[in-house]
């Protein structure tokens, strides 16, 4: 899932995703499976960057996070999946899906629900999370 590539202004270091893409090619090619690059740097500039800088000029406070996983992980990203055969999605967040439900993580400290809030419960049966605990 590629959603900025852009490092005017910044450091690469910052914003290493040419590296990030070169060491997944390496593990599909060690796991001979094959890796998909999905461009959603157009849909991310839109729904998650246009929303930041509107909510912050009108004097808000932004969640940049919660906004991608809505518009970009959870729908592009999840339809393009399901879409394409596969059974689950990872969510890379601290949460538990448990009976069709959206818990916290056993681990208060880690818990990442609060960005993955809006997901949808018809999509909780195909999430893969973290069990942080």
């Amino acid at each position: 899932m590629k959603n900025w590539s852009s490092t005017e202004g910044l450091k690469y270091e910052e914003c290493p995703w040419l590296e990030d893409r070169q060491d997944a090619l390496r593990v599909a090619a060690f796991l001979r499976i094959p890796l998909h690059t999905l461009d959603f740097e157009k849909d991310y500039k839109r729904t998650v960057l246009n929303y930041f800088f509107n909510e912050y000029k009108a004097g808000r406070t932004p969640n940049p996070d919660v906004m991608c996983n809505k518009e970009i992980k959870f729908k592009l990203l999840y339809n393009w999946a399901i879409k394409g055969g596969f059974d689950h999605l990872a969510t890379g967040h601290y949460a538990q899906v448990k009976a069709g439900e959206l818990l916290r993580s056993s681990d208060q400290f880690k818990d990442q629900t609060y960005f993955i809030y809006n997901i949808k419960s018809g999509q909780l049966p195909h999430l893969l999370s973290q069990w942080a605990g």
